[in-house]
């Protein structure tokens, strides 16, 4: 999951008491199974409504995606922003949260039983960072940690949101700066290859039982459509022309080839083992980065 609820902006205030109206406070629910290894019996949906008091106490600011279609598929031949479904509202990275549909509902795992679960630091929008405050943001003993199955989409999803010039973040992404053209740029790093499986309770709920991703509820189906939205977020991204640079980091890791493919192409793409070989690869971006606002 993501957690824009918590996120705070310019002012300090988060996202959602700057636009409670982008979430919906209700949703439907359901558990995800009755015994520690069991998918056989599950409960029916039910709507839970969400109050202030616990918007204010319990909610952890993490959200469910907005409304999808599971017709893209890893076979279909869907664009963005072109010739999506029409209840893809997820991939409409500009389009403002209005109804319920396109507004994010609220994490609630009080209503999803034992399913796995988890839920990240607030989300940072589009701001100057301290080399302080980046190392603060980044560091294990204040929450950053693995921990769950690989979304490699939906943060390439909230990557272009925040950058779209026509978008929610439209402000925060000016062309010209102090008399100088903007280049922008995204750097997905990533532990893991995609790993969505089918019973946790991520972005899209338990994907078992609500099907929003693929019409049998398979693990290696919601893979394989998940890795399909990947590659077509990252196609949106670049028409923005936005840069993408795609790090594997692990001991074993492999850039992927559809890790390859999101990148920009030769030269964007880099396998890190180890921390050393991830400082040279952040060095190397910075490096090329740096060149180019030079030579401009």
């Amino acid at each position: 999951m993501t957690n824009p609820g918590l996120s705070t902006g310019a002012t300090g205030a988060t996202l959602y008491a700057r636009n409670p109206g982008w979430f919906n406070a209700s949703g439907s629910y359901r558990y995800s199974w009755c015994g520690a290894a069991s998918t056989s019996c599950a409960y029916a949906p039910a709507t839970t409504s969400h109050d202030a008091d616990w918007i204010a106490k319990k909610w952890d600011g993490c959200v469910e995606e907005r409304g999808t279609s599971n017709l893209i598929t890893a076979n279909s031949g869907y664009q963005i922003p072109g010739n999506l479904p029409a209840n893809a509202q997820d991939l409409k990275f500009d389009v403002v949260p209005n109804s319920t549909d396109t507004r994010w509902t609220m994490a609630d795992t009080e209503a999803t039983g034992v399913a796995q679960y988890a839920c990240p630091k607030a989300m940072r929008e589009l701001a100057p960072m301290t080399a302080n405050a980046f190392n603060d943001y980044f560091a294990f003993n204040t929450g950053f940690v693995a921990n769950g199955g690989t979304y490699l989409d939906i943060g390439m999803l909230w990557a272009a949101r925040l950058l779209s010039r026509n978008g929610l973040w439209g402000s925060d992404n000016p062309a010209i700066y102090n008399g100088f053209p903007v280049k922008r740029y995204v750097i997905l790093m990533t532990d893991g290859e995609m790993d969505t499986g089918n019973v946790g309770y991520g972005a899209y709920a338990q994907e078992l039982f609500w099907k929003r991703i693929t019409n049998n509820g398979n693990r290696d189906t919601s893979d394989e459509n998940h890795e399909k939205r990947l590659l077509m977020t990252c196609d949106a991204i670049k028409n923005m022309e936005a840069e993408i640079y795609a790090i594997s980091f692990g001991n074993g890791s492999t850039l992927s080839a559809a890790l390859q493919a999101c990148s920009s192409g030769a030269g964007y793409g880099y396998r890190a083992a180890d921390s050393d070989a991830l400082n040279k690869a952040f060095q190397d971006i910075g490096e090329n980065i740096g060149s180019l606002r030079l030579s401009r």
